[in-house]
């Protein structure tokens, strides 16, 4: 896992709840607390969708940032700032290959 503290925040900010920027990551978990603490899980109920849904998910557990980031910018979003929040991407797995591919980090046999 890796942290990072962020130098310019309202920039980064727009970025991951403007653009698509981290729209190909998947979220674990997420959680924001204004007048109350809302908590998400990433992970997808599969029997949520019909049939044809379900196969165009496939193995997918998680949801991608794309389809959960316009529910949290509802909740940043506003004259008053969130008292936290917090969420936890993770890289795709296609991606995964393609950032160890350009780092000349080895994949390891498997």
């Amino acid at each position: 896992m890796i942290a990072l503290k962020i130098a310019d925040v309202g920039d980064f900010m727009k970025k991951l709840l403007l653009s698509d920027v981290f729209d190909h990551f998947l979220l674990l978990e997420g959680s924001v607390t204004t007048f109350n603490t809302f908590q998400i899980d990433g992970f997808l109920q599969k029997s949520y969708f019909n049939a044809e849904e379900q196969e165009q998910i496939g193995e997918c557990t998680l949801s991608y940032w794309a389809e959960v980031r316009p529910f949290f910018f509802s909740l940043i979003k506003g004259k008053r700032t969130p008292l936290s929040f917090r969420f936890s991407l993770q890289l795709a797995p296609a991606n995964v290959e393609k950032l160890l591919q350009q780092s000349s980090v080895g994949i390891p046999a498997g």
